[in-house]
């Protein structure tokens, strides 16, 4: 049977105009920036005291790796915080998801358990190692400080958080392994 196609004469006097709202209010962070550089700035030399201990030979061209769990309030690509990792001379070279409690949420809500963002950014060590010693004094008005409360957790990932699964201890192992080239 042949499918009726309907027209309809006029229907432009069927439509009104539609009239979008855009945005909001500004959105509350869960920290201040000040706040949020406190916290931080002991997660992140912590972070270097452990990226420190590490052989050069388990960092090629002086590079090291950290993690940067995105508040969860946070993980809207429009809120990605590349103004800092800019600022600081990081990139991100991977993520998974990462279930948290953050400790605040943003208008005196209770935190509650939620997945995230976890971020695995590169940098040079000397480059992290100056994050750590200048993000303490760092002034408000700097690039990347309006992103801050954007991250809840700063550290080195330790060699153990890199292996999922349970390795047996004889026997043939089939390993994934992954490169991040330049």
């Amino acid at each position: 049977m042949a499918r009726q196609n309907f027209l309809l004469g006029k229907g432009e006097r069927l439509t009104a105009g539609i009239v979008v709202r855009r945005g909001g209010a500004p959105k509350e962070a869960p920290y201040p920036i000040e706040e949020a550089r406190g916290r931080l700035a002991p997660m992140l030399a912590g972070a270097v005291a452990m990226i420190d201990t590490l052989p050069d030979a388990a960092c090629p061209r002086d590079e090291a790796v950290i993690s940067l769990t995105l508040h969860p309030e946070y993980i809207a690509k429009s809120y990605f915080p590349d103004s800092l990792l800019q600022d600081v001379g990081i990139e991100v070279v991977g993520s998974r998801p990462r279930e948290i409690t953050p400790e605040k949420r943003s208008r005196q809500r209770k935190p509650e358990k939620t997945i995230t963002t976890e971020l695995f950014a590169r940098g040079k060590r000397s480059s992290i190692r100056s994050w750590g010693q200048d993000l303490p004094s760092w002034p408000t008005e700097r690039m990347g400080s309006n992103v801050l409360p954007s991250i809840e957790t700063i550290v080195a990932p330790a060699p153990e958080d890199k292996i999922k699964g349970h390795l047996p201890s004889s026997g043939h192992i089939v390993l994934e392994i992954v490169l991040h080239a330049s």
